[in-house]
């Protein structure tokens, strides 16, 4: 095989893999919110939390058509941290304050019983502005979920400077 096919290979592959929703899906899955809540205060940003379930197909839709663009765009690396927790998961994540806990009573300490359900959180897990419930008017959707983000970084700035 060529030096050419190789990198035709290659790019054809991770053409393929990069478009793949079940790829992209878990990107922003994250066992350890205490981690990117050091992150978040390291670098001065929200936390995007979404707390979804794999039966729920508006979670799906919201993650496949809003957050999988926003990730990929690189337009919000220096806004936002867009995390996920999958509340029908069996499997323990660590929350901002780094104690070991199970998805859906992380759930339950925000008083989340619908899904999806975007909060948007500083590194000590405080709400910084109001949360997101359901999918809604997706037409409009990208347009509230940038005032939300802006919202929550003016909030970051204002306590940053207090």
């Amino acid at each position: 095989m060529s030096q050419v096919e190789r990198i035709w290979g290659t790019l054809v592959l991770g053409a393929v893999l990069g478009l793949h929703p079940a790829w992209a899906e878990h990107s922003f899955a994250s066992p350890d919110l205490s981690r990117d809540a050091r992150l978040s205060e390291e670098k001065g940003l929200p936390m995007l939390v979404l707390f979804s379930a794999d039966y729920c197909r508006y979670c799906t839709r919201l993650s496949e058509e809003f957050l999988v663009p926003m990730q990929r765009s690189g337009e919000y690396r220096d806004k936002v941290l867009i995390r996920e927790v999958k509340i029908d998961s069996y499997t323990a994540l660590r929350d901002v304050g780094g104690q070991p806990t199970m998805p859906e009573d992380l759930a339950y300490r925000y008083d989340i019983s619908v899904t999806p359900t975007i909060l948007f959180l500083d590194h000590r897990g405080r709400e910084l502005t109001q949360r997101m419930v359901g999918l809604g008017t997706v037409d409009f959707f990208g347009l509230y979920l940038d005032a939300a983000i802006a919202s929550a970084r003016a909030r970051l700035r204002a306590e940053a400077g207090a």
